[in-house]
């Protein structure tokens, strides 16, 4: 085995703000690029103050395509907003903007994310990219019908209907996709089939299934026992269209396993236990989700309601480390209705909703008779209007949580309120200029399931038996500026937006765990608040151009992250420090069945890392070069072949996100070659 990853690689100077000066188009003619996907019809409802970057991704069909999407991972990898840490699949943790995902508001049809269970592990739990119709980012200021807990802003996958699939005049379809990747020798898998039962009833049906070994890193080494398999499967109803109803159900999961690292999952492999002192060992994520979704629109202009139902679980299981298992459950029920009216050149539209959520933790001791549950509830009660002139937008909207956090041997309740306001304007020539302010809490933290089987009798909240544990809560600010128009260096579209943000988690809630060895082993005395505030802030560039047969964006972010708390078990909930960050992708339709496309991602190296702390250290940037190739059949787009070489030139790095010990760090995929065969019948 090489043991010489340690986090040393040639640095990268600062991002090279000049391929601004690269956006320029080819010449137009032959073959146009396909239109993205079209944009869901109720997006005005969604996200009223719309601004460039807080809109969905763009054209996920096209990262499926050509980006070979696998993994939710892969959608992120245009944004220079999303990192994901952790090199390995068990590894992985999602940030937006720095902060870690545990603190964003997560859902897949109005399924909610689940607590984090284990401390060795990650918190991403897959969803598999070929479901997916829609991906919305809202890192910014909060609505108050955002939903509960979206401290530092949302992330909503929504799945696919079959009614989306299908072409006019059919009834009946079906899929297939063969896929590889090298960097782990993954071979994936994946059937679709979908059609109309009658006029309106839609019915999906999709399983994917991947197998992957120990990841390849650049230069040649492999991380031992990082490989394993993912399981992904989804089965949709879509009614729609039926006098003013529509109905959506659904039943979605995936299930990841592999024979991994017990010990200290999400840190480097250099640093483990020897093997003959603590094996790897067989272990898995599942992650199931029962969603209902109903809509009643009856052509009133006062009467656009909306429920969803959902129930989830994320299950982590290791039975050869005496049956270890850490469970979370969760329900949420949300009703709003949606009013419109209009008076003169002023339309309005008011959102009044209810929202409650459960959510239920259980610890499964290690000798496997003994259980230990957590739980917290939170009533919601929001109303979010929304008003547009003819050049101006304001949004504003307020949001009541009762909240009850039980910690299994103390509990804690109250009552908040949280605010937000939005406005921007539109000037004739293109231009807009925006800025908001936006609130949310949580009553219960992030304490990882593996270590509320330790909480003490006598638990002490902010030091005291009868102390107070005040809620989490996120404040988001922001201000920017954004253009569109026609026509620059000969683009159909072209747009470019500037913004500047702040994130603080205030009252972040902590965990007291005194003592040696082990934190799995230690007992949890208290839950204290901690302070000062965790402070998120930088600038974000984003600009797109589109033509005939060429199209290029850039996306660019500076950041920064301060007050980091120093233990490595609070930190790893809370977000990572990062730096100046550069995404630029271009595709070009070279002839009319084939498109061509290249990326290029830089990072600044990391100079200042918080003090006081051992997970986060000094590291230098790195540069990638990702090329793909895509052929589509004549007259059938649903029939293709695709090669991409991610990390062209095989670098080696790890992410400025993932963890170190003693001057370590789990690297990332080197040189992978991807190719990818899909058809449809």
């Amino acid at each position: 085995m090489n043991v010489s990853s340690r986090v040393r690689h040639p640095k990268v100077g600062p991002l090279p703000w000049a391929i601004l000066v690269a956006l320029s188009p080819c010449a137009v003619s032959a073959q146009a690029l396909p239109d993205d996907e079209e944009k869901n019809k109720d997006d005005r409802t969604l996200e009223v103050v719309e601004v460039i970057g807080e809109r969905p991704l763009p054209n996920i069909k096209d990262r499926l395509q050509r980006g070979q999407a696998s993994t939710v991972r892969d959608l992120f990898d245009l944004d220079a907003r999303v990192d994901f840490g952790g090199g390995t699949r068990n590894g992985q943790r999602l940030y937006l903007r720095g902060v870690e995902g545990s603190n964003l508001n997560v859902t897949v049809d109005g399924a909610r994310q689940g607590q984090n269970l284990y401390n060795h592990r990650g918190g991403q739990g897959n969803v598999d990219p070929e479901i997916l119709k829609r991906v919305d980012i809202a890192p910014g200021p909060v609505a108050a019908d955002a939903g509960y807990g979206a401290l530092a802003g949302s992330v909503r996958f929504t799945t696919v209907d079959a009614q989306d699939r299908l072409a006019d005049g059919d009834t009946f379809c079906a899929a297939a996709k063969l896929g590889y990747a090298s960097a782990t020798e993954a071979k994936r898998a994946s059937a679709t089939a979908y059609g109309l039962a009658g006029d309106t009833l839609g019915v999906l049906v999709h399983a994917s299934a991947q197998d992957y070994d120990d990841l390849r890193v650049g230069g040649g080494s492999h991380i031992p026992y990082s490989g394993g398999e993912d399981r992904s499967a989804l089965v949709k109803l879509s009614l729609l269209a039926i006098e003013g109803h529509e109905l959506r159900v659904g039943l979605e999961g995936n299930r990841a396993e592999g024979f991994n690292y017990m010990q200290r999952g999400d840190y480097p492999w250099q640093v483990q236990p020897p093997v003959g002192t603590r094996p790897p060992q067989d272990q898995t994520l599942t992650r199931t989700a029962q969603t209902l979704n109903y809509r009643f629109s009856p052509g009133s202009d006062l009467v656009d309601l909306r429920a969803t139902f959902a129930n989830s679980r994320d299950d982590f299981h290791a039975p050869d480390s005496n049956g270890e298992r850490f469970i979370s459950d969760g329900r949420t029920f949300d009703l709003r209705n949606i009013m419109r009216w209009n008076t003169g050149t002023i339309a309005t539209d008011l959102t009044l909703g209810l929202e409650y959520v459960d959510q239920e933790g259980t610890a499964e001791q290690r000798t496997g008779t003994t259980f230990f549950r957590t739980a917290s509830d939170n009533l919601g009660a929001y109303a979010q209007a929304r008003v547009h002139g003819t050049q101006w937008d304001v949004s504003l909207g307020a949001r009541r949580d009762a909240y009850d956090s039980d910690y299994g041997t103390a509990s804690s309740d109250g009552e908040e309120t949280s605010l937000n306001l939005q406005a921007q304007w539109r000037f004739d020539n293109g231009l807009r200029v925006h800025g908001g302010y936006g609130e949310s809490i949580r009553g219960f933290g992030t304490i990882p399931l593996q270590f509320t089987r330790n909480i003490a009798p006598n638990l002490l909240f902010n030091g005291t038996p009868d102390g107070t544990l005040r809620p989490e809560r996120g404040r988001q600010s922001e201000v920017g500026i954004a253009w569109a128009g026609e026509g620059v260096l000969g683009a159909r579209t072209f747009e470019i937006g500037l913004k500047r943000y702040l994130t603080r988690l205030q009252d972040v809630i902590a965990f007291d765990q005194p003592g040696t060895g082990g934190l799995g082993g230690r007992p949890v005395r208290g839950f204290s608040n901690l302070h000062p505030s965790v402070r998120f802030e930088g600038t974000e560039l984003t600009t797109h151009w589109r033509g005939e047969r060429f199209e290029t964006s850039l996306s660019v972010i500076d950041a920064e992250a301060k007050n980091l708390a120093m233990q490595p078990q609070f930190l790893a909930r809370a977000g990572a420090p990062t730096q100046g960050k550069l995404v630029w992708d271009s595709r070009f339709a070279l002839a009319p069945q084939w498109t061509v496309g290249y990326t290029f991602t830089a990072v600044e190296g990391l100079d200042s890392p918080p003090a006081g702390q051992t997970v986060f250290i000094e590291r230098p940037g790195y540069s990638l070069h990702d090329v793909q190739l895509n052929w589509r059949a004549p007259g059938a787009q649903d029939w293709g072949v695709a090669l991409a070489v991610n990390n062209l030139f095989d670098r080696r790095y790890s992410t400025l996100t993932t963890f170190t010990e003693l001057g370590f760090a789990t690297e990332e995929p080197g040189r992978d070659v991807r190719v990818t065969v899909d058809v449809a019948f």
